[in-house]
């Protein structure tokens, strides 16, 4: 039968924001689905999460016919890096958009597997048996503290926000990338902190139980807006029908 996808996004400005520094990219063709969230001024922002996902595409798309077309990883890595050096360069020669960056993260399915790569605090979370995983480390001074067992203070959880790593802040980039197997029935949904800072994983996975996927991204966006809605919102579900 071979790999069959359905998949839904929702974007939103969210309630507070006059601007939208969010940005999404679903390529139909090779099945990459990608979110990103822009950092940075009020236009930096917009400018680096639309540059990433463009850049990134472009990359992929460039560098499958070459010597890395056999290994999704390399192509991967090579597209964040592609993407990090030209926002930085962009940053350098622009005042207004000095020190703008991007989370990233991206799917790419294909027949048998999954590549995940992961730049920020974006995250992907997998579906499955009524259950939800977050797949993704959060690239965050508060998570990375708590992963080394520091005893998290006050004043750093209150900066739980701070990134340690986005795409063209600076020069050096480490990229998150993994590999899963398709396994029919999972369902992976990307998504901004605009919704995982907003709602807990409870309350997404309560989405997931009670809604038809076409309706997972909007649902969720409605709840992160009910709970405040500070930030944007992107959200993009994928689900593996048949590989």
């Amino acid at each position: 039968m071979g790999l069959q996808l359905e998949y839904y996004s929702g974007i939103d400005i969210g309630l507070r924001r006059t601007n939208n520094q969010d940005s999404l990219f679903i390529n139909e063709k090779l099945n990459i689905f990608s979110v990103a969230d822009g950092l940075g001024g009020h236009l930096g922002g917009e400018v680096a999460s639309s540059m990433a996902l463009s850049l990134m595409n472009e990359s992929i798309i460039e560098n499958m016919s070459g010597s890395f077309r056999t290994n999704p990883p390399s192509l991967i890595k090579k597209a964040f890096k592609k993407a990090n050096q030209d926002i930085f360069n962009q940053g350098q020669m622009y005042t207004s958009l000095k020190g703008m960056g991007t989370t990233l993260v991206m799917i790419w399915v294909q027949d048998k597997q999954v590549f995940i790569g992961n730049v920020g605090d974006s995250r992907v979370y997998l579906y499955r048996n009524s259950q939800l995983w977050q797949l993704t480390d959060d690239h965050a001074i508060f998570t990375e503290a708590s992963k080394k067992g520091f005893d998290i203070q006050e004043n750093i959880a209150a900066s739980r926000n701070l990134l340690t790593n986005s795409v063209g802040f600076r020069e050096n980039l480490q990229v998150d990338i993994f590999t899963r197997d398709t396994t029919a029935g999972d369902i992976y949904l990307l998504c901004s902190d605009g919704l995982h800072g907003m709602i807990s994983d409870q309350v997404i996975l309560d989405v997931f139980q009670s809604e038809e996927l076409k309706n997972i991204p909007q649902k969720c966006i409605n709840k992160a807006l009910s709970a405040g809605g500070y930030d944007n919102v992107a959200v993009i579900a994928v689900k593996i029908i048949s590989c």
